[in-house]
């Protein structure tokens, strides 16, 4: 009777365990979501109310006003479509840890021109869900931090595999930022302790203006 009862309470905290796991992924979803419809169309106000001046004035200099929003309306939707597809894509439970970096570091540098080197050591562990999708999205939040902000030339992203821990590196080489002045809510700072939290991980962000930045996630086993 006693084994049984520690049973079913075992049972009901992994189910509450598993809810809070998912309300967490959802509201950092939701945030990155926001957050990019939000900077997109704060942004597209900013220029349409210059080029509503500009059209009275200047007609050469709206003309440019129209096609810079144009480009920045056109980088908006493909960010929308990017944050869209990750709520609908799990390519790590499709590829795997490893081959899912891959594909998204392919992808990254296809898409930016920036140069991407992926190196893996030590024998792969067996990872639960939850730790390789977390270990996934926090290299994905740091290449979009670089994408947006470093106008770097390099990245690198070194995982390797411990006996009795796990280390994720990704490095950048571009303009950097100092972490004392910015607020964690900038740079997907939140998202990404957020995701190391939830597998009690450890997070280190290190950079400073000039010197690239690099995302540290330490995971014992």
């Amino acid at each position: 009777m006693q084994l049984e009862a520690a049973h079913q309470r075992l049972r009901r905290h992994a189910a509450t365990i598993e809810q809070l796991a998912t309300s967490r992924e959802r509201n950092r979803l939701a945030r990155e979501l926001h957050d990019t419809l939000a900077r997109s169309l704060a942004g597209l106000t900013v220029q349409l109310e210059a080029l509503r001046t500009l059209l009275a004035h200047d007609p050469a200099a709206a003309q440019q006003a129209a096609d810079d929003i144009l480009a920045l309306a056109r980088r908006g939707l493909e960010e929308s479509r990017q944050a869209i597809q990750s709520l609908r894509a799990d390519p790590v439970e499709t590829l795997g840890l490893v081959s899912a970096l891959q594909d998204m570091l392919r992808a990254f540098q296809a898409r930016t021109g920036v140069q991407t080197d992926l190196s893996v050591a030590g024998q792969k562990p067996d990872l639960t869900d939850d730790e390789a999708q977390s270990l996934f999205r926090i290299a994905e939040e740091a290449l979009t931090n670089v994408e947006r902000h470093a106008a770097a030339r390099q990245v690198t992203v070194r995982l390797a595999f411990g006996a009795d821990r796990i280390d994720l590196v990704i490095q950048d080489d571009g303009a950097g930022f100092d972490p004392a002045g910015v607020d964690h809510g900038r740079y997907g700072l939140t998202g990404m302790r957020e995701r190391a939290a939830m597998i009690d991980a450890a997070l280190e962000v290190n950079s400073r203006p000039g010197g690239g930045t690099q995302v540290w996630c330490s995971l014992e086993r």
